[in-house]
């Protein structure tokens, strides 16, 4: 995976072979710090300004679509029909909801605390810009 900035300077490159649960990098990092990204029933957090992995999870349940939704300190997830909630700072499980008779599809996910990755990618940019 390569990232680029909106001008295409400083790329960087961060492997995409996971291994579960945390990833090289053990050290607890504030949400603001990270990337968040999911695919095939994983979510990894990478780190904003250099692309290393910090951690990964891998959903129990449940396969494919990741759906994410940043709260705050959390990150909620839904993949097939299973909702979780991690700790954004170290990708710990913090609960599960099955939704049981929920069904499964292509996720809708809200909160009035949360933000989308991409739009506090966009406020930090902003603040960055400002300050």
């Amino acid at each position: 995976m390569t990232a680029r900035d909106d001008v295409s300077r400083n790329p960087w490159d961060a492997p995409t072979s996971l291994e579960p649960d945390r990833g090289p990098d053990q050290s607890v990092r504030h949400p603001a710090d990270l990337v968040f990204v999911g695919f095939n029933s994983r979510v990894c957090a990478l780190d904003r300004d250099t692309g290393e992995l910090v951690w990964s999870w891998k959903a129990p349940q449940g396969s494919g679509f990741v759906g994410l939704l940043f709260d705050t300190d959390r990150l909620i997830v839904s993949v097939q029909g299973y909702t979780y909630c991690l700790n954004a700072s170290s990708g710990e499980q913090m609960w599960k909801n099955p939704l049981t008779g929920m069904g499964v599809g292509v996720p809708c996910l809200a909160s009035i605390s949360g933000a989308s990755p991409t739009g506090m990618m966009q406020e930090a940019q902003t603040q960055k810009q400002s300050g």
